[in-house]
């Protein structure tokens, strides 16, 4: 089998002027993950730990913050949750880009459903079922615009 790899492109609407600089967070954080299904053994405990680091992250009051999270870090029951967290947590001009863990492509496909995502067309849930899909969550807070969580 071999191994596809898609980017999406994904525009995002920080607005901070030239001169603004960046506090920058990178997160590294311990998973376990179940081998026959490659998700996250305990999704209680690794939530509650997101969870605990998006509340006491520094956020800057006079700078862009961008918080990041490693792959495989998010459990996919709890990304509408995330979402809600980072947006009544983190000032405006704040990104935050957490990795989901790995799900099958027809997963993807449900909670995609379910989240009112749209997905790329030539994502093929029925004759790809099983393929695994390692989806980055990206949450963004602009200064004036509401705010709003993407996937990529």
């Amino acid at each position: 089998m071999s191994t596809q790899i898609r980017i999406v492109p994904l525009v995002l609407p920080i607005d901070a002027p030239d001169s603004a600089s960046f506090g920058l967070h990178l997160c590294q954080i311990e998973y376990e993950l179940n081998p026959a299904t490659r998700r996250l053994k305990d999704q209680e405990s690794q939530w509650r730990r997101i969870a605990e680091i998006v509340k006491g992250t520094a956020w800057s009051s006079d700078s862009s913050s961008i918080l990041v999270l490693p792959e495989c870090s998010l459990p996919s029951e709890h990304v509408s949750e995330f979402c809600d967290l980072v947006l009544d947590s983190a000032p405006p001009g704040t990104l935050v880009i957490a990795g989901l863990e790995t799900l099958s492509l027809s997963s993807l496909v449900a909670l995609a459903s379910r989240l009112k995502w749209v997905l790329p067309s030539e994502m093929n849930a029925q004759k790809d079922a099983n393929i695994p899909a390692n989806v980055a969550l990206v949450c963004a807070r602009s200064a004036g615009d509401p705010a709003s969580c993407s996937r990529s």
